[in-house]
């Protein structure tokens, strides 16, 4: 059910393969695939935390935001597949 165009415009992104703590390399790795693969969908900063298996992923717009959740949602990321859900700010739910 819809409504305004207005929502939330931040993604976190879990599933992912947590990296080992001495794994300084791969972390970097993990981070920098991370953030290709989600600026192809418009993402204007991607803030993974690759050992916590966890990112916060942020757009310009519910949109673009909406848009990459269905497109990424459940793809295989470094053999796991991704679980986003859109980040609620201001502590609603």
């Amino acid at each position: 059910g819809g409504g305004g165009g207005a929502g939330p415009t931040d993604l976190h992104v879990g599933g992912f393969p947590r990296v080992a703590d001495g794994d300084g390399a791969g972390a970097a790795a993990a981070q920098q695939q991370l953030e290709q693969l989600f600026r192809r969908h418009g993402a204007s900063q991607v803030a993974a935390q690759p050992r916590r298996g966890f990112a916060f992923v942020k757009f310009g717009a519910h949109a673009q935001a909406r848009a990459a959740m269905s497109a990424l949602n459940g793809a295989s990321f470094l053999g796991a597949p991704l679980k986003i859900s859109l980040a609620l700010s201001g502590g609603q739910r």
